[in-house]
């Protein structure tokens, strides 16, 4: 007889049914609620970028997340609904019937190489972004585009996210 193995996470939860989910977080409070999902063993990522900041007498490169007041989740639905108590998150990214949005490998996959990609380039400024934006529906996926030699961006199609970057 064969034996069906189950893969647990730390908290003897199974992984089977585990997805990825965006967890909305206070202003400025996602490296501290990433710090406590992971001491819960919770498979958590937040994508972080040295990006160049610029004052009016220096450059100066400074680690922040590449996506405001989000961090990703790998868990069950059961699990999601009890992280959802985790002190510094206020709610998961849901659709339109408040139903948690489920974010694909791909585009997880494709955020982590972005956050890469953005080391060293200034995040962009709303104007460059809605200049993205301009870019046709079929060439918006969730891998890295460059726009032109000095905007790059990334269009997470179920969140409806779009990242940008200025490499200059």
């Amino acid at each position: 007889f064969g034996s069906i193995v189950l893969k647990m996470d730390k908290k003897g939860l199974p992984l089977q049914d585990a997805k990825w989910y965006a967890l909305r977080t206070l202003p400025r409070g996602e490296k501290m609620v990433l710090k406590r999902l992971e001491l819960e063993g919770v498979r958590c990522m937040l994508p972080m970028a040295e990006i160049r900041r610029r004052w009016s007498d220096r450059v100066k490169m400074s680690p922040i997340p590449l996506v405001s007041s989000l961090v990703f989740v790998h868990c069950t639905p059961l699990r999601l609904k009890a992280l959802l108590a985790t002190k510094g998150v206020c709610g998961v990214r849901s659709d339109h019937s408040g139903e948690p949005i489920e974010v694909e490998q791909q585009s997880i996959d494709a955020i982590e190489e972005f956050s890469r990609y953005a080391r060293g380039s200034f995040l962009a400024s709303e104007g460059d972004i809605d200049r993205a934006m301009e870019i046709p529906w079929e060439r918006r996926c969730s891998q890295v585009v460059d726009v032109d030699r000095r905007y790059s961006y990334l269009y997470v199609r179920e969140l409806d996210l779009m990242l940008c970057i200025d490499r200059n």
